[in-house]
C-alpha cells in the first residue's frame, strides 16, 4: 500500500475506456468489473454482475414499476387472466389484434398505471451513463418483440389515446405556417443539445463517484491494475 494523489482526469479517461469496452462487448477483468460495481451505478451492476440484480432492480433498468405494482396492473387490466409481463408479451406476439385497447396501452407504457409518455424502451436518466447498454443487455428478446407488436396495433386503434394524439399532431404540423415550423425545429434541436450536455454531466458525476473507493483524495490505495490507472 502507498499514499498517492488521486488524478480525476485519469479517472475520467479510464472510465471512458471501460465504457468503450462495454459498447464493443469486450470482456472486462474481474478488477475492472468490481471497480465499476463500486461506482454505485445500477447500469454497471447489470453489465458486470447481472446475476446479483434483484427483481426490483431489473424492473428499474427495464423502465418498469416495481414487480408488485406490475402484477397488480396486469391483473387489473386483464381481469385476472394474466399476471406477468411474459404472459402479456406472448399474448401480443400471438395475436395483438385480439387484445383490448387497455391491454395494448399497458404494454406500451411498460405496465405503468397511468399514461406518462413512455413510448419507447428509453432508459431513465437516473440510471446514469451505462443505462442504455444495461437495458439492451438484460432485456429478453420477447420483451422487445412483444412490445413492438403491441405498439404497432395500438397506433392503429382509433380508441387509443396514442392514435388520437398522433392524428392531432400530424394535422397540427400540416397546418403550421413556415415560420412556426422553423421555430419548432429549433426547439427540437435545443432539446437534443441539452440531452447531450446532460450525458456529459452524468459522466462527470460517475467519475466523481469513484472517489468513494479511496475514501479520501489522498489516502492508502493498493497497486492493482485499476488503482494504477488513477493514482501517480
Amino acid at each position: 500500500m502507498s499514499s498517492k494523489m488521486y488524478n480525476l482526469e485519469k479517472a475520467k479517461v479510464y472510465l471512458e475506456g471501460l465504457d468503450a469496452k462495454l459498447e464493443r462487448k469486450e470482456e472486462l477483468s474481474l478488477a475492472e468489473k468490481r471497480f465499476l460495481l463500486e461506482t454505485g451505478e445500477l447500469g454497471y451492476k447489470a453489465l458486470t454482475f447481472p446475476e446479483s440484480l434483484t427483481p426490483a432492480e431489473t424492473n428499474r433498468i427495464l423502465c418498469m414499476p416495481p414487480p408488485d405494482e406490475v402484477t397488480a396492473n396486469i391483473k387489473r387490466v386483464t381481469n385476472g387472466a394474466m399476471s406477468t409481463p411474459d404472459e402479456m408479451f406472448q399474448a401480443a406476439l400471438d395475436d395483438a389484434e385480439a387484445m383490448t385497447t387497455e391491454e395494448l396501452i399497458l404494454i406500451r407504457s411498460l405496465f405503468k398505471a397511468a399514461e406518462d409518455n413512455m413510448y419507447g424502451l428509453r432508459w431513465g436518466g437516473k440510471l446514469g451513463r451505462p443505462g442504455a447498454l444495461a437495458l439492451n443487455a438484460i432485456a429478453p428478446q420477447r420483451l422487445a418483440d412483444g412490445w413492438r407488436a403491441a405498439c404497432r396495433v395500438e397506433m392503429r386503434d382509433p380508441n387509443s389515446p396514442r392514435f388520437k394524439e398522433m392524428q392531432a399532431k400530424a394535422l397540427a404540423e400540416k397546418a403550421e405556417p413556415p415560420e412556426q415550423r422553423a421555430a419548432r425545429f429549433e426547439r427540437q434541436s435545443r432539446r437534443a443539445r441539452r440531452r447531450e450536455e446532460y450525458d456529459v454531466k452524468l459522466f462527470a458525476e460517475a467519475a466523481e463517484s469513484m472517489l468513494k473507493l479511496a475514501g479520501e483524495l489522498e489516502g492508502e490505495v493498493c497497486d492493482c491494475e485499476v488503482c494504477a490507472a488513477f493514482y501517480g
